[in-house]
């Protein structure tokens, strides 16, 4: 697609999204000033080692009233990252792990129709609406917050953090049930590594990913459904034995995976539990089982522990068969056990992380400790 062609493109959705939105008398009398909200977030860890992570997020959002208890939602984040690799595992230690750098999160516009209808258009995270478990943000291993089956497919990850690209997101909601679909551009990240580029330049032509997911509650109980299917085209860009050599390159291949939840939300104890699985032929993680509990202690205080097994691929030991060819269960685990505790905006969270067979080298078994300090505004 020329460049002229997809500036008409995202030109054209974003009509699209105004022209159902808005009629000549659609706008209730409101300025945007008076929807305005502001949101600053800082993570500082300490690891052993004397490993230090730091992490600043700012967002700004704003919300337009229209007729039919319809709205139009403006949303931008931004963040900066010191960058560092705690233990060069492959589910990681700390969900803040990231290349040293300022990058848009996101920005988009959401059109919300009556609570049950909304499109999404612009620069978003996949992982804010889907393979997101609420009660597993507690935690700061990375896997808790998305699977590696899924987080690790395609050239460098589909969009979500560090890196996230342009999509498309709907979603209906009715009564306890709700399906999302989304598109994404896949392969912006790895563009924008080796070829620099912004994650809001449009590059369909090197692979999409599409992703669909059904939730639906019953009182304390919840339970997901989701798939995705992605493309990985190389072009002759990336040379097979060039970087990128870290996650999946079953190169001009489709790639394909499922993934389900399972969790409950009580007055003092929280669980979850996920399951995923991918092709084992174009992906690095085909198989993946995780789970937690969380446990409030009082208002200000919780102690959780989660746990994640992470099956390497047929992919995988071609390409890394010295590390898992001696093992009888070719598994990475890590097994996480926090505490945490909140006061206003500030809070404190020891953490305590054991990984087993780290990536692959049977009875690599390490141990990381640290603290995570927050500040939110």
């Amino acid at each position: 697609m020329s460049t002229k062609g997809k500036l008409k493109l995202i030109k054209l959705i974003f009509l699209l999204v105004f022209c159902a939105s808005m009629n000549s008398n659609n706008l209730n009398a409101q300025t945007l000033t008076e929807n305005i909200e502001f949101n600053f977030s800082s993570h500082q860890e300490l690891w052993r080692h004397l490993i230090w992570l730091q992490y600043y997020e700012t967002s700004l959002s704003t919300t337009i009233d229209l007729k039919n208890e319809n709205k139009l939602r403006i949303y931008g984040s931004i963040f900066w990252v010191n960058g560092q690799s705690i233990a060069n595992n492959i589910q990681g230690i700390s969900n803040i792990e990231a290349d040293r750098g300022f990058e848009i999160l996101e920005s988009w516009i959401q059109f919300e129709s009556n609570s049950s209808f909304s499109l999404k258009f612009g620069i978003v995270d996949l992982n804010s609406q889907f393979d997101h478990i609420e009660s597993a943000d507690f935690f700061i291993n990375p896997s808790q917050g998305i699977g590696p089956d899924l987080s690790n497919t395609g050239l460098y990850g589909p969009s979500i953090f560090p890196y996230t690209s342009l999509g498309l997101e709907i979603i209906f909601t009715k009564n306890n049930w709700k399906i999302s679909s989304g598109l994404f551009d896949s392969n912006s990240r790895i563009t924008r590594k080796l070829h620099p580029e912004p994650n809001y330049k449009l590059s369909l032509d090197e692979g999409v990913l599409f992703i669909s997911e059904y939730s639906t509650k019953q009182r304390n109980i919840g339970v997901t459904l989701g798939s995705w299917l992605s493309t990985h085209e190389n072009n002759d860009k990336y040379p097979i034995g060039e970087p990128p050599i870290a996650f999946g390159i079953g190169l001009n291949k489709i790639s394909s995976g499922i993934y389900s939840h399972l969790y409950s939300n009580n007055k003092n104890i929280d669980w979850y539990l996920r399951v995923g699985s991918s092709n084992s032929n174009t992906e690095l993680i085909s198989k993946y089982v995780g789970g937690g509990i969380i446990y409030k202690l009082k208002d200000t205080s919780s102690f959780g522990a989660s746990f994640g097994s992470a099956g390497f691929s047929k992919l995988y030991k071609s390409i890394f068969d010295y590390r898992v060819q001696n093992s009888k269960h070719p598994y990475e685990h890590v097994i996480e056990l926090s505490f945490k505790t909140i006061e206003s905006k500030f809070s404190t969270q020891p953490n305590l992380q054991y990984t087993i067979n780290s990536k692959g080298y049977k009875n690599r078994n390490l141990l990381f400790y640290g603290i995570r300090v927050t500040i939110e505004i």
